[in-house]
């Protein structure tokens, strides 16, 4: 299947400086972009063209190589909503450079049964649902410190606090998920990647992942995610915009 990049990214190279882009180089994206990385800028994806899932693959591992620093850990964040297809591009790049942990927002969500989140506004909702403090202190400040995260992870079938877990200190540390680049784990990364999926196919993905399952709580979910892309606009800072992937 082919997708079609819908945004481009611009961001100063320098602060105050000229906007212009960091293009795709031609491994990730053969054919449609020419062009070198420019120091500190964001990579611009085209528009007009078909992209499909290994153009965004390779675009997104591009990133990652142009952010390298040597001996340096690197943390970058993949956002977008629910369904967009955030973990299948995490395990991707996963698979494909080795030496790669994930650290999931989703495991550290706030209980569904500890709020009546039917009655909240979607702005309550989005600071309710991912206490991102815990994030930071118990998984973000150790693995920055190149120390082993341990946490107890959120089941989603219990909805509770369930197993505990680790993460491990590699060199290249995903952090996967909705709310994962919200501002105020921005300066912990190194860059950020936004999922752009439309709002209907992602609702129908996540549907169809569990047909017997009630949607109750899809309603105030995902309006808490469309306050945070109205709102906060994660997109707006992101270094890179892929559109759907599966």
């Amino acid at each position: 299947m082919s997708y079609f990049q819908t945004r481009i990214k611009f961001v100063p190279c320098v602060p105050g400086g000229t906007k212009r882009p960091l293009r795709l180089p031609d491994s990730a994206r053969p054919g449609v972009v020419d062009g070198e990385h420019a120091r500190g800028c964001a990579i611009v994806s085209s528009t007009q063209f078909p992209m499909t899932a290994e153009d965004m693959i390779r675009a997104a591992i591009s990133l990652i190589e142009s952010r390298k620093k040597k001996g340096a850990r690197l943390f970058i964040a993949i956002d977008g909503g629910t369904g967009a297809g955030k973990s299948t591009l995490a395990k991707e790049i996963r698979g494909r450079r080795g030496n790669v942990s994930i650290l999931r927002t989703d495991h550290f969500f706030r209980p569904l049964k500890e709020y009546p989140a039917s009655s909240l506004s979607p702005e309550k909702l989005y600071d309710l649902y991912f206490p991102w403090q815990r994030m930071r202190d118990d998984a973000l400040i150790p693995l920055r410190r190149g120390e082993t995260a341990r946490y107890q992870r959120y089941d989603w079938s219990a909805d509770a606090l369930h197993d505990w877990i680790t993460v491990e200190p590699q060199e290249l540390v995903l952090v996967e998920g909705v709310y994962s680049s919200r501002p105020e784990l921005r300066p912990m990364l190194d860059a950020a990647i936004f999922i752009d999926a439309p709002r209907a196919e992602r609702l129908r993905r996540v549907l169809a992942r569990a047909p017997n399952q009630s949607p109750d709580w899809l309603t105030p979910w995902m309006s808490a995610e469309d306050w945070y892309f109205a709102h906060v606009r994660p997109q707006d800072t992101a270094d890179l915009i892929l559109p759907s992937i599966q």
